[in-house]
């Protein structure tokens, strides 16, 4: 999922719906810029990801990771090719 594209045209009713019906979700964001915007959608959201994966990002923010540890959300953030990275998460 494109962060902004996402955040910016998808109607807040849909962002249940992103992870589907299962816990047992992950999501991928690729084009953040620090990890704010998609942990404070998650926060707002009633159904959570057990594993939110930020891509093309340096350094995570702070709030980013509050809001990761109050919703015991696991946060990883890459830089790796993304199709390795697929790959890689397929396979946990």
């Amino acid at each position: 999922m494109e962060s902004l594209k996402s955040y910016s045209k998808l109607p807040f009713s849909q962002f249940p719906k992103l992870y589907g019906s299962m816990s047992e979700r992950r999501i991928r964001i690729t084009q953040v810029s620090t990890g704010r915007s998609p942990m404070v959608v998650i926060r707002v959201t009633p159904m959570k990801p057990s594993l939110v994966v930020l891509h093309g990002i340096k350094e995570v923010d702070p709030l980013a990771i509050k809001i990761a540890e109050r919703e015991q959300i696991p946060v990883l953030a890459t830089n790796m090719d993304l199709v390795k990275m697929k790959e890689a998460l397929n396979r946990i």
